[in-house]
């Protein structure tokens, strides 16, 4: 089987940085129309919501047979599946109150943390083949 690369989603950064990007532009205007250029912090909201972006873009995970690869922007991290745990958190709350932080995906071994996959990182198609990559496999499987 081949591996499965599973890339982060990018929707909401890009809104954010066409948001930001725009009110930035709108206030440097009524700025520069007022003659007031103190006030430019406000133009470093897009730089941030780019820079969220690109880590965004960078984020991947790729799942082959015996071990995964998280790629950030920093580092690539290989995990073997030996003697691991995956646990999945299928149901997707609504509020706080129905743990809503909690990751999509949990790999642990003899209790450890190993990795773990954040709940708005993947797009959901990524999260349902990513299902039903670790279903095939002969793994411990746990579904929270």
């Amino acid at each position: 089987m081949d591996p499965l690369r599973l890339k982060g989603d990018s929707t909401l950064p890009i809104a954010m940085l066409l948001l930001s990007a725009f009110f930035a532009l709108v206030l440097l205007a009524v700025g520069w129309a007022g003659g007031k250029l103190e006030s430019a912090w406000f133009l470093t909201l897009p730089l941030l919501a780019f820079l969220w972006l690109q880590w965004r873009r960078r984020y991947c995970l790729v799942l082959f047979q015996d071990h995964l690869e998280v790629h950030t922007w920093l580092r690539t991290e290989s995990i073997p599946y030996a003697g691991a745990v995956v646990e999945f958190r299928l149901r997707n709350p609504v509020s706080a109150r129905q743990n809503a932080h909690q990751p999509v995906l949990c790999l642990r071994r003899h209790g450890k943390l190993l990795v773990s996959v954040p709940r708005g990182i993947l797009r959901g198609e990524d999260v349902r083949q990513m299902t039903e990559f670790f279903r095939e496999l002969d793994i411990r499987k746990k579904f929270v």
